[in-house]
């Protein structure tokens, strides 16, 4: 447990600081905690140490950007990491590095299909067509930068690398207790 809170005090600063360099935009562990939280914490912390991390990142973010907690976009957030620890706990009793990094994977694209969604919706400067919905999700509202393909990238390598730290971490554990690996519970690591 201990190992978890580290990595998600870890996973706060490097939300907070990662904004701020230009390259690193929506390059966070945010999602990768959800799903792995899921995966191998007991459930009274498998939604809770994510949630508690989003809750008090968004609002030292949001207090520095000026905007309001609740909001739409900020519930249909919230709503996709919680439906990814979802996922995360179905994952867990399927658990091997396909069913991790695909889930991973698509908790990366569910999560760029609604946010950009529902800034189609909500945001006026998109002609309400086809046509407005693909600029969401590709350029974006041209006012902002850096284009809305480019948090999908990010997001994609930061996802892969967090989820990747997040079970090797694991798995590195398991190993200096020499007890059963978490991914092949039939193997200790005094095999």
């Amino acid at each position: 447990m201990i190992l978890w809170i580290a990595l998600v005090l870890i996973a706060v600063a490097y939300r907070l600081v990662s904004p701020q360099v230009d390259g690193l935009e929506n390059f966070a562990p945010l999602m990768a905690i959800s799903l792995c939280a899921a995966i191998y914490l007991p459930r009274r912390w498998a939604f809770s140490l994510p949630l508690l991390a989003l809750i008090f990142s968004d609002l030292l973010l949001n207090s520095y950007y000026g905007v309001a907690l609740f909001q739409p976009y900020l519930i249909a957030t919230s709503s996709c990491y919680l439906l990814v620890g979802l996922l995360g706990l179905w994952v867990s009793s399927q658990k091997s590095l396909i069913t991790i990094f695909g889930s991973c994977l698509l908790s990366t694209v569910f999560f760029y299909l609604v946010t950009n969604t529902i800034a189609f919706v909500l945001n006026p400067i998109y002609a309400p067509n086809l046509s407005g919905w693909l600029q969401a999700l590709t350029v974006g509202d041209l006012i902002h930068q850096p284009q809305t393909w480019v948090f999908l990238r990010n997001s994609l390598f930061s996802d892969l690398l967090f989820t990747a730290i997040f079970v090797g971490s694991m798995e590195f554990a398991a190993s200096r207790r020499q007890s059963a690996s978490f991914l092949f519970p039939s193997k200790t690591a005094l095999n």
